[in-house]
């Protein structure tokens, strides 16, 4: 399960840094974080505002990735610097809910 750390500071640091032409190497040399932490915060930026939408993605690849595991109700929500942002509980067909199908076998 991917994981979202949102620091907008941060976000808003590689932003000006990018438009002023700086590399990616020299952004990462600079803030002291590796091209794959950077790309974690900028996407946690992109996805601040909409924590259900993003919530219900991850359902969604995770219900791919392993459709067994989700044969039963299953409640989910995303927590946001501790604050829970947004809440989703599922009843019945959880695959069918989000669009999975189960391959056929």
């Amino acid at each position: 399960m991917r994981s979202f750390r949102r620091d907008p500071a941060m976000a808003e640091t590689i932003k000006l840094a990018r438009l002023n032409g700086w590399s990616w190497k020299a952004i990462s040399s600079h803030i002291g974080l590796g091209r794959t932490k950077i790309n974690e915060i900028m996407e946690a930026e992109r996805y601040a505002d909409e924590p259900e939408r993003v919530l219900g993605e991850l359902i969604h690849d995770m219900i791919a990735e392993a459709p067994e595991a989700f044969d039963k109700p299953h409640r989910f929500s995303v927590v946001v610097r501790g604050c829970t942002v947004a809440k989703i509980s599922i009843e019945g067909d959880i695959k069918k809910s989000f669009g999975v199908e189960e391959a056929a076998t």
